[in-house]
């Protein structure tokens, strides 16, 4: 769910084409250099004539965006947490499953959102632990549990190179949904906080309090 641009950096003495990606707590650049600015850190960030000038610490980086350059700035200046990226709020129904995140339970608790410890009938988000690829063939167990326009996340380790989005999106159709991008219920897949990634496959990376995220929007398939 971040955002990624096709642009020209420009770092100290350095400068490269290259791709940007706004996370929801760092922008990263990778071209012939790589950088990564941890959004924590920004003092000010600018945008004009299509260029977004960030500064950290001692530092600055330029990034020539182009006409989304003013929108990129107004979401470093006020970014979204981590719950807004999920679209968590109170008077959901939200159940964590095999999600062993306590950071992530204490971002919950602090937003006052109720949560349960299993899944329930008719939920409008579900957050299931995935270790591993292996770990995706219970998603199958989720089926009765997920409203019609809900959605399920699937969490995964920090750093980890598994779930892909290819497999997230095969367990959604052996789990009997389709691969619509239709608003009906969906599974993605995200990274979350510090210890995990929790949310949208690698094609779509959104960040939590410490992670990526990736997306793979699934649909279920009509009740017959």
């Amino acid at each position: 769910m971040g955002d990624e641009a096709r642009v020209t950096a420009r770092y100290g003495d350095r400068a490269s084409e290259g791709k940007a990606l706004l996370e929801t707590d760092e922008l990263i650049f990778r071209g012939d250099f790589r950088l990564k600015i941890p959004l924590r850190q920004v003092s000010s960030v600018e945008a004009a004539d299509g260029r977004l000038t960030v500064a950290f610490g001692d530092e600055s980086a330029e990034f020539a965006i182009g006409p989304a350059a003013a929108r990129w700035a107004d979401k470093i200046r006020n970014p979204k947490t981590l719950l807004d990226k999920l679209g968590l709020k109170e008077g959901q129904q939200i159940d964590l499953v095999y999600v062993a995140d306590e950071e992530f339970r204490s971002l919950l608790h602090e937003r006052g959102i109720a949560f349960a410890e299993k899944a329930r009938p008719g939920s409008d988000v579900v957050l299931f632990g995935a270790e591993s690829a292996a770990t995706l063939g219970r998603l199958a167990q989720l089926r009765d549990s997920i409203a019609r326009d809900g959605t399920v996340w699937v969490v995964a380790p920090k750093g980890g190179r598994e779930p892909r989005e290819a497999e997230v999106l095969e367990s959604g159709k052996r789990a009997g949904s389709s691969t619509s991008r239709s608003p009906a219920s969906r599974t993605r897949t995200r990274r979350t906080s510090s210890s995990s990634r929790a949310s949208s496959a690698r094609r779509t990376r959104a960040t939590g309090s410490g992670g990526a995220a990736r997306r793979a929007p699934a649909r279920r398939s009509p009740e017959p």
